[in-house]
Formats: C-alpha cells, structure tokens, sequence
C-alpha cells in the first residue's frame, strides 16, 4: 500500500512537471528572448516595491480574515496567525497540488492550541468564501470583457461548488447533534476500536463552523475576502506600471480571474510555467505584445515567489519552525 502511494505520488508529480514544461513552452513560444531581456531591463523597481508590498499585504488580510473566522472557537493573536499564514503559504508553494494547505492547521495547533480539526474547519469555510468571491469577480470582469470560451463557465462552476459546500458546512452547523450522531454509529460498525477518537475529531471539526451562525463575523469574513481579491487586482495593476504598461484596471481583474483559474491545474512548484502561460494569456486579451508579455510573467512571478519566500522564511524562524524537513513532516502525505 505504501509503494503503492509513493508511485502514485511519483506519477503526479511527473505529470504536473510534464504539464508545467508544456505551458512555459506555449507560453514563450516563438518569443524572441532579446525582447525579453529589452522589457525586462526597463523595470521601474518603485512599481514594483508597491507589488512586493501588496503581496505582503495580501497576506496581513488573509491573517486577519483568518482570526475573525476561529474567533467563535478560539481568540487567536494577529501575529502568530500572520506569521503561521506567511510559513503556510510558502509551503503551498514548494509543495506541488496545494497539500502545503494543512500546513496551517498543524502549526495553529501546535504553537496556539488550537485543536487541529478546529483549524481545518476554519480553512475550508477560508476556501469558500474565497470561491464566492471569486466568482463574483468573474461576473463583474465578464461584464466588461468577453473572457475565454471555457473561463466564465469555470468560474461559475467554482462559485456554485463551493456555494454547495458551504451549504452542506451550515447544514453540518445546524443538524450538528443529528450529524454526530450518525458518523459515531457509522465508527461504531466500521472502526469500532477508534469510534471514540473519530466523533472526537468530528464535533471538534464542526465546533470549528460556529463562525458560521455567527452573522457579524462571517459578514466581516466575507467582507475581507472580497478586499483579497481586489488586493490581487491591485498588486496586477501596480505591476503593470512596473514594466510601463498603459492597461485599465478591468486588465487586472481579467489577470486575477485567469491566474486563479490556472492554479487549479496540477502543476510544478510555485505554479511555474501554468503563471507565465495564464499571464501571457490574459495580456494578449489587451493587445500586448508577446515578449513583453512575458517579461511581466517572469517579473512578477519572481517577485512574488521572493516575497513569499523572505516573509515564510523570516516567518518560520520566528515560530522555530527547524527546517524543510519538519515543514515537509507536517503534510501526511510526505510523512
């Protein structure tokens, strides 16, 4: 069983490689690397503090959001979550599928004793609201721009699934002692000898849903989440000045939609190649030229990966975190 998972690992992760080498190359395809390097030597660094600082605040946000949503489980300190967020991020990045999410939860449990299926609790209402708001974005940018054949009905579909499962998360809330009482019977006749441990682990899961019942917190929620994504707009639109870019604000809405949408592909690390491919994609709808296309690509990705990596480092020093390999030891799947 074990070999079993390990090869299937292996398979994925040689597939998102293949994936992300097939989209740098479509995305640089037939681009003349001198263009390349020409717009990349024209770089106005302040624009781009102003993109490295939005990153960071991006994730102030996030650590903020996420404090609102453990409130009704657990009052949580803004800078331990900023600093967990910030270690958590960087491991979503150096760990391919996003499995670098439950990241998070541990160390929350660790370092603030917070119960861990409290923490996975919070994260997933995180994703949800992050999937609301992100297809309200798609509507508001397809009403200014006819976006590609197969994005709107995604974005749509990302909407409606996550609308769904934060349904299913409420519904969870409100029937939680009828719930409960069905997964202790379902342990009981399958895991007889672990049916205590699991209804444990399941009401400690919903007690993490109470932000849910709880209408000031989860507007306030839900209020962060749309500043998240216009911050990804915005931290679009300062790149663009960057690199000398005369593009309206809907263009970086349009980036943000696309950007988010490639990120769902299995893909390398750090999303390389399935960015630069998306970012290239998204530029063209605007009539930029290719080169300097993906001279934003590589720019901004860098800056970002830098960002994050300075700030998850700096971050992880500060929790004691010991290194890649007790980060690596946090996600099951590489224990």
């Amino acid at each position: 069983m074990c070999k079993s998972g390990r090869g299937k690992r292996w398979l994925s992760a040689v597939g998102g490689l293949f994936l992300s080498g097939l989209l740098a190359y479509l995305a640089v395809r037939g681009v003349a690397w001198s263009e390349v390097l020409v717009g990349l030597r024209g770089v106005r660094y302040g624009f781009l503090l102003l993109t490295a600082g939005g990153v960071v605040a991006s994730l102030a946000l996030r650590a903020w959001r996420w404090a609102v949503i453990l409130r009704p489980v657990q009052r949580v300190r803004f800078w331990p979550l900023f600093a967990i967020t910030a270690v958590g991020f960087l491991a979503i990045l150096a760990i391919p599928f996003r499995i670098g999410e439950v990241v998070r939860p541990v160390l929350l449990a660790d370092r603030e004793r917070v119960p861990l299926s409290s923490g996975v609790a919070s994260v997933v209402v995180e994703r949800c609201l992050d999937g609301l708001a992100f297809a309200a974005l798609v509507v508001m940018v397809a009403a200014w721009i006819p976006l590609p054949d197969w994005a709107r009905p995604l974005g749509y579909g990302m909407g409606g699934a996550y609308l769904l499962l934060l349904g299913f998360l409420a519904w969870a809330w409100l029937a939680r002692e009828r719930g409960l009482l069905v997964i202790s019977r379902i342990a009981e006749w399958t895991l007889p000898s672990k049916a205590a441990a699991v209804g444990a682990i399941a009401q400690r899961f919903v007690q993490g849903l109470r932000v849910l019942p709880d209408f000031r917190n989860l507007a306030t929620a839900i209020l962060l989440s749309g500043g998240l994504w216009f911050a990804g707009t915005g931290i679009n639109y300062a790149s663009f000045f960057a690199l000398g870019l005369d593009l309206p604000l809907v263009a970086a809405a349009t980036l943000q939609v696309l950007l988010t949408l490639g990120v769902l592909l299995p893909a390398a690390p750090a999303s390389v190649g399935s960015f630069h491919f998306f970012a290239v994609m998204g530029l063209r709808l605007f009539g930029v030229p290719d080169p300097l296309a993906v001279s934003y690509a590589i720019l901004i990705h860098a800056t970002s990966m830098l960002v994050h990596a300075a700030v998850g480092i700096g971050c992880g020093l500060a929790l004691q975190v010991t290194g890649w390999r007790e980060l690596k030891s946090m996600v099951p799947n590489h224990r």
